[in-house]
């Protein structure tokens, strides 16, 4: 690697960048845009950059003869023990150099964090600040020193990095990055790096209800009640709500819409970034509709909220985090199998002996997942796909560990006696069981299990997005690598693999893939299954339809050895869409 010193800064503090030894975690994730560089996601990299404006808001674009072209800008993971100051660096990645041996400068000198001048979300964090003056090195003296001439995938990009160092410490080697895309005099912020994450439960609770205008989570924010409005946003505060700490990457929630006037999707994406083109729930009607989202976490710990058309009422219940905390669990996929069935039996090993029957309103069904389909005793939560078949009356399902209280929140909202599927991410109570209550009417439950949490071993998650990976109704994605295929619905008994690996920021070595899937104009009520390519298909569904409306379910589903995943239509046809949200990975 060829670095640089900045010319025109003096008395900066002594910083040694080695040509070797850059490996480090950190997978990196598509923040701004779809468009994943190529050389992405980078090895030497542990975590995201994000560019501040002098008031504190975010900056994703500007001016290359901008001086500053950002007042501060700040590391997503913590620096080492001992180190008190940051300085930012610039590299031009090359087509066929690997990024350890990229070229580049110094471009501001070394600024002691925590800075008490910053703005008061700034200067109260302690992670890496670089503070920039109108001093230090614009873009343009950047992109004069190293010119990109590049005419492939490489054209405009640039990758910037921050560093930590201390008194008697040179930087190291690891670093947080982030890339910007330069056109003419103007860069954009298209890709920065994630740390790959642990997943922490929560007891599950009501982030915010806009029916009431707050939620029952310890440290709910309190708005106006009132509907989103069609091309309406909301904007919520995450971090710090319900045990969702300051550092969290991603929040799971149970997105659910009710009383729409009209058919909408709703898209929730992190704050601060460009709103993707993807729907995280989609609603056919005034009927409580319920989505699993794992969101990346804004600005600020904010999430966005978007409604598409007509207005409706949206409820977000938490039930876990992701961090790049230690102590929290890593992923393993086992099955998919189903752990239970009330209408006859499971079929996992290991399936607990149940007596068939509806679950009664205010019923609770009790359910061992530990020892079934290779879920550990060890296992921290579990990934249930939920089914409800044959209601008698409109009603909702909670799901929680045995031993705790509980929750007022739903995991999935059932409308009539037609099959309808929500994913669960469910803590494991004691003795290894999970609880089901229904509150009305009665109901027969199916669920399979995808995978399960435990503290030792496992992948880690990385978020990427979202971004379309796939629509069969026109053949393609729009991430960047997204393969294109024949398009058109799949027909019944049908199979579309799909390739995933090296798709929107997802890494050749992903165990699995977080996808929320989305159906289409069918034409039979029928289900869909998911499933890693190369592997003997389970008798389990992944999304039930039961008619042409779209619906979605997310789905966490194994990656082949090839990269690649399958689909399946049991009959009729029916029309794809698949948006990863991120990827497991060792």
């Amino acid at each position: 690697m060829n670095i640089r010193l900045r010319r025109s800064v003096l008395g900066l503090t002594a910083l040694v960048v080695a040509a070797s030894g850059l490996a480090g975690a950190g997978p990196g994730s598509a923040s701004a845009t779809s468009t994943v560089p190529p050389y992405e996601p980078d090895p030497g990299s542990i975590g995201a950059l994000t560019f501040y404006d002098a008031s504190g808001s975010v900056v994703t674009g500007g001016s290359i003869n901008d001086a500053p072209f950002a007042a501060y800008v700040q590391a997503g993971t913590p620096g080492r023990t001992g180190d008190t100051k940051a300085t930012l660096f610039g590299y031009l990645p090359k087509s066929g150099v690997p990024t350890g041996a990229f070229s580049g400068e110094q471009l501001t000198a070394s600024t002691t964090y925590p800075n008490p001048s910053a703005p008061a979300a700034l200067k109260a964090s302690p992670l890496p600040l670089v503070s920039l003056t109108s001093a230090d090195e614009t873009l343009a003296t950047l992109i004069s020193d190293f010119p990109n001439t590049a005419t492939d995938a490489y054209q405009g990009l640039y990758q910037l990095r921050l560093k930590t160092s201390g008194v008697g410490q040179a930087a190291g080697v690891a670093y947080d990055s982030a890339d910007i895309q330069v056109t003419g005099s103007t860069w954009t912020l298209v890709y920065s790096a994630a740390p790959a994450s642990t997943y922490t439960p929560l007891t599950p609770c009501r982030i915010f209800d806009t029916r009431t205008g707050s939620g029952n989570c310890f440290g709910a924010a309190t708005t106006s009640p009132g509907a989103i409005g069609a091309g309406g946003k909301l904007s919520v505060q995450v971090a710090g709500v319900g045990g969702v700490p300051a550092n969290a990457t991603a929040v799971v929630l149970n997105l659910t819409a009710v009383g729409a006037t009209a058919s909408t999707f709703v898209t929730a994406w992190p704050d601060g970034t460009t709103q993707p083109t993807v729907s995280s729930l989609n609603v056919a009607g005034p009927a409580a509709t319920p989505n699993l989202a794992v969101v990346p976490i804004g600005k600020g710990g904010v999430v966005d909220f978007f409604n598409k058309a007509g207005t409706v009422d949206l409820i977000a219940d938490v039930s876990g985090y992701y961090s790049s905390d230690a102590t929290g669990s890593l992923y393993t996929a086992t099955g998919p199998c189903r752990v239970f069935d009330t209408r006859s039996a499971g079929l996992c090993t290991g399936a607990p002996t149940l007596t068939p029957g509806k679950i009664p309103a205010g019923g609770t069904l009790a359910v061992k997942v530990t020892g079934a389909g290779g879920v550990p005793t060890t296992a921290t939560a579990v990934v249930l796909n939920l089914t409800a078949v044959g209601a008698t009356k409109p009603t909702f399902i909670t799901a929680w560990p045995s031993g705790a209280t509980q929750p007022t929140v739903s995991n999935l909202n059932v409308n009539n006696a037609s099959p309808i599927p929500n994913l669960a991410i469910v803590p494991v109570g004691a003795g290894g069981v999970v609880n089901f209550f229904n509150n009305a009417g009665a109901v027969h439950l199916i669920g399979d299990v995808a995978g399960y949490f435990s503290p030792s071993t496992g992948a880690r998650y990385t978020t990427t997005g979202p971004c379309r990976v796939f629509d069969s109704r026109i053949g393609s994605g729009i991430c960047s690598g997204a393969a294109a295929f024949a398009a058109g619905p799949i027909a019944g008994s049908g199979v579309l693999k799909v390739k995933v690996a090296g798709v929107g920021g997802v890494s050749s070595t992903a165990t699995a893939v977080v996808l929320n899937l989305t159906a289409v104009g069918a034409t039979n009520p029928t289900f869909v299954t998911a499933w890693a390519d190369g592997t003997a298909q389970p008798t389990v569904s992944n999304l039930n339809v039961n008619n042409a409306a779209a619906i979605p379910n997310l789905a966490i589903v194994p990656v082949g050895a090839d990269g690649s995943i399958d689909l399946f239509n049991n009959s009729g046809s029916v029309n794809l869409i698949g948006d990863v949200a991120g990827y497991f990975a060792p």
